[in-house]
């Protein structure tokens, strides 16, 4: 069954499943993913997708790297699990949403901005016109982040934002050095 669930207050909660949650993110083809290993220099063509592979780095290689939150790992834990149904008070502190497909190893992740949350009144134009005063929170269908359950690999297109769903993912971002900040200002293109 499709499955819908939010991480509101430190915690996840399911939001809608089976029946009541619909087909989303149908315009991904998770068995057709291009990606290339993250690196800072790294670009991305139009189709493709960075990735790294989450999980404790070994110490040996990495001694002052920290290790990146795998909330998402814990959310298929608790899948096993019953969830509880959000809770209509937590709406307003939904950080992203996690959808996963029927049967699929996939999560599909997608941030809840500020800006994507209503709490003022509405009018929906449904069926008929009415006018609402509940909360409400617009899902883009924009994925953010793509997470393999079984690999525990995260495919991502811009590193900036993840921190708010992957504890310590900014220490994959690094500063320019004082050389290349040299060079980049030495650029033609910069001139006037």
């Amino acid at each position: 069954m499709n499955c819908l669930y939010a991480r509101a207050k430190s915690k996840f909660h399911l939001v809608l499943s089976a029946d009541k949650c619909p087909p989303l993110f149908s315009d991904i083809d998770l068995s057709n993913i291009t990606a290339i290993e993250y690196s800072p220099t790294a670009s991305l063509e139009e189709d493709e997708w960075f990735f790294i592979v989450l999980g404790k780095p070994d110490p040996s290689e990495t001694p002052n790297e920290l290790m990146i939150s795998d909330p998402l790992e814990r959310l298929h834990r608790q899948t096993r699990n019953t969830i509880e149904v959000i809770p209509k008070e937590l709406y307003k502190n939904i950080l992203y949403f996690v959808y996963q497909k029927s049967g699929s190893e996939w999560f599909v992740v997608e941030k809840v901005p500020f800006i994507s949350k209503v709490y003022k009144k509405y009018v929906s134009f449904s069926e008929q016109p009415a006018i609402f005063e509940k909360p409400l929170v617009i899902i883009n269908e924009r994925a953010d982040a793509l997470y393999n359950i079984n690999t525990n690999t995260l495919y991502f297109k811009n590193l900036v934002g993840l921190e708010v769903i992957f504890n310590n993912i900014n220490t994959l971002y690094r500063e320019a050095t004082k050389d290349e900040i040299e060079v980049c200002l030495q650029l033609s293109i910069l001139t006037v």
